[in-house]
């Protein structure tokens, strides 16, 4: 008996080593904490959001070019002179002058063939881009860090089942050597069973392993800085059970779904675009009024005159005060044809702007036809597995009791173990598959966030 006992002590010990290891210094985390620190730490994330910042902060006025322009100038100019001419009255002067020139421009736009409110429209539009942008981004990481989430909770699961079947394969070589004490068992019947709990050890690890891969992937998901860290997931993956109508899930996709809506607002650019190339063949009209004030002060002091006598000359002090308005008009003739076809191409690119939205409309009414049969169909299959894994678990239930009276055999008991564990796995995978369907219809709707 010690030879069978030996190999089922090893397992034993390495299975509670392994469930201790997991269970220290673990740090709870639901769904909702998932997301939440995905949402802060995620790259894509934060460089939408400063891009909106960005257009939110260029979405003004003075960048569309409708505020004046005021310009202020000041100009300060010292100069010396000394003068030395003996064939002059004046043999020898010394000079020194200064002034400063304070200036004004003013310059204003009247009128550009409404290219300021065309700009205006389009920094507006490319202001609400980025805000789709940011809701693109926020959805896409909810969206792959609640697979990864319960990736990970379907790992945990099946992580107990095997678990649990472990502990009926510990009970089975109990059963089998207490029968072998009393002369009913066999050493073969010992070894089929010992060995049907080493693969059911080894199962556990395996499993363990692929639990500790989906945490580590969910870490990564989430872009934490510390991968290595315990967690435990505390929300629970259940039977989904939302219904939809497919004429009311195409209708929210094509107002919400973010890609779409960028769509709109591309052609809309476009339009807007056209507008402006045909303001650039319209005159301008534009203001610009400047003045200015010039203070002067020369200062001559003593001169020698030519009978060697000095005579102090003085300073003179001199004021300007000067301003201008001018109107200016500009009307372009010709180009060469250049603003024409800058118009045409802007037309051209506002017809594939239409275009590529009708056929992104065409495939996300697709796709989520797609999704929805999808999710009735894993409906379906969810609710047999249902019934499937209730089955599974009454007849090894049944099996235990008539094992351990003895009504059936070891093979037969363990082939019933089998079957369970294969229900649990067929009926996780249906949760998940399940789940992936619902958000894939949330994903495609815009709802996603908002749940």
């Amino acid at each position: 008996m010690k030879s069978y006992f030996s190999p089922f002590v090893v397992a034993l010990v390495w299975i509670f080593v392994s469930f201790g290891s997991m269970l220290s210094a673990q740090q709870a985390m639901s769904l909702e904490d998932a997301v939440a620190e995905a949402l802060q730490n995620n790259f894509q994330n934060r460089i939408a959001k400063v891009n909106q910042a960005i257009a939110e902060n260029s979405n003004h006025l003075s960048f569309a070019g409708g505020l004046p322009i005021v310009n202020f100038g000041l100009n300060a100019t010292t100069t010396f002179n000394r003068n030395q001419n003996p064939a002059s009255f004046l043999t020898e002067i010394n000079t020194y002058s200064g002034g400063i020139n304070p200036t004004l421009e003013v310059l204003y736009t009247l009128y550009n063939g409404k290219k300021v409110k065309y700009t205006m429209d389009q920094l507006s539009l490319q202001q609400n881009q980025t805000t789709l942008e940011v809701q693109n981004s926020m959805q896409q990481t909810v969206y792959d860090v609640t697979l990864a989430y319960y990736g990970a909770v379907i790992q945990s699961r099946q992580l107990a089942i095997t678990k649990e079947v472990i502990g009926l394969s510990k009970d089975r070589i109990k059963r089998e050597e207490a029968r072998q004490e009393y002369g009913q068992g066999s050493s073969f019947d010992i070894l089929q069973t010992t060995d049907a709990f080493l693969i059911d050890s080894s199962t556990f690890l395996s499993q363990k392993l692929a639990f500790e891969n989906a945490k580590r992937n969910l870490l990564l998901t989430i872009g934490a800085n510390d991968y290595a860290r315990e967690i435990t997931l505390t929300d629970d993956l259940n039977l989904e059970s939302g219904n939809f109508e497919l004429n009311n899930l195409v209708e929210t996709m094509l107002s919400q779904n973010p890609t779409y809506q960028q769509l709109i607002l591309a052609r809309e650019l476009a339009a807007v675009n056209t507008n402006i190339r045909r303001a650039d063949r319209l005159p301008t009209i534009s203001l610009r009024g400047s003045g200015g004030y010039n203070y002067n002060n020369t200062f001559a002091g003593n001169g020698t005159l030519v009978d060697g006598s000095e005579r102090d000359f003085g300073g003179l002090e001199s004021t300007t005060l000067n301003g201008a308005i001018a109107l200016n008009f500009s009307f372009p003739i010709y180009d060469g044809g250049l603003r024409k076809k800058q118009v045409q191409n802007a037309a051209m690119s506002e017809m594939v702007s239409q275009l590529s939205l009708d056929q992104t409309r065409q495939q996300l009414t697709n796709r989520i036809q797609i999704a929805y049969n999808n999710f009735e169909t894993q409906k379906q299959l969810a609710a047999l597995t249902t019934e499937r894994i209730n089955n599974a678990k009454s007849s090894l239930d049944i099996a235990t009791e008539r094992f351990n009276a003895g009504q059936i055999n070891s093979f037969d008991y363990r082939a019933v173990q089998i079957s369970y564990l294969s229900a649990n796995q067929v009926y996780l995978n249906a949760l998940f598959n399940l789940k992936n369907a619902y958000l894939d219809i949330l994903l495609l709707t815009g709802e996603l966030i908002n749940q």
